[in-house]
């Protein structure tokens, strides 16, 4: 018979996947892709009240600091509507950039990754990178002085679905204006998300108001 689980043990679901023959280096290949899945879906889980510690700070510090302007309280009521279980936080990771006589650079913050984000080596600015280096994109939108971007990243998730990433950015500037950091998070929409009502949704509601 079927026996129960005792009052103090972990009620686990299995899952069994079977796979066709093939060659061993498929087989390793295969063995490589699915164990840096687990990877990735244990660093996000195991990171998520982190995520959202780390949005609600970063959140509090700009409503205090640009909360006079109305275009910008729509912004941070959005940052709070993410928080609001519509948007899955899978990683983080702070981008500093340092200025001096020579120029700006840009470089992962050191031990600040979050999530999926964790492996720093794996970005393309693990190193101190010059400023005019940096895609023409990138440069603009580090000099702009809007401190929120929300747009796709270019990469698919591997962790709860396989979709287009979702890419939220804050800028950090220093008293003169010039960005300092950049705080970056990846994730995906929530089912809460993708049913709310658009009115509902800060930015979006005014940009429909626009139309």
């Amino acid at each position: 018979g079927t026996k129960s689980a005792p009052a103090d043990g972990e009620v686990e679901s299995l899952i069994q996947i079977e796979v066709p023959r093939m060659p061993k280096n498929k087989l390793l290949e295969l063995r490589q892709s699915l164990t840096e899945a687990l990877e990735l879906a244990h660093a996000a889980v195991d990171d998520f009240d982190k995520l959202i510690k780390r949005m609600k700070m970063l959140k509090e510090q700009i409503d205090h600091k640009r909360s006079e302007h109305p275009a910008n309280v729509e912004k941070i009521n959005f940052l709070e509507w993410l928080i609001d279980n519509h948007f899955i936080f899978l990683g983080y990771r702070q981008y500093d950039v340092k200025h001096d006589k020579k120029g700006a650079t840009v470089q992962v913050h050191k031990g600040a990754s979050l999530g999926i984000l964790r492996n720093e080596e794996a970005s393309s600015l693990s190193k101190p990178t010059p400023f005019k280096k940096l895609a023409s994109n990138l440069q603009a939108y580090l000099q702009d002085d809007d401190f929120l971007i929300i747009t796709k990243g270019l990469q698919k998730s591997r962790v709860h679905r396989y979709a287009d990433l979702d890419y939220i950015g804050l800028k950090q500037f220093d008293k003169t204006g010039a960005v300092i950091a950049e705080h970056r998070f990846v994730g995906l929409s929530t089912s809460k998300a993708y049913n709310a009502a658009t009115e509902s949704i800060p930015i979006v509601r005014g940009k429909i108001d626009q139309v």
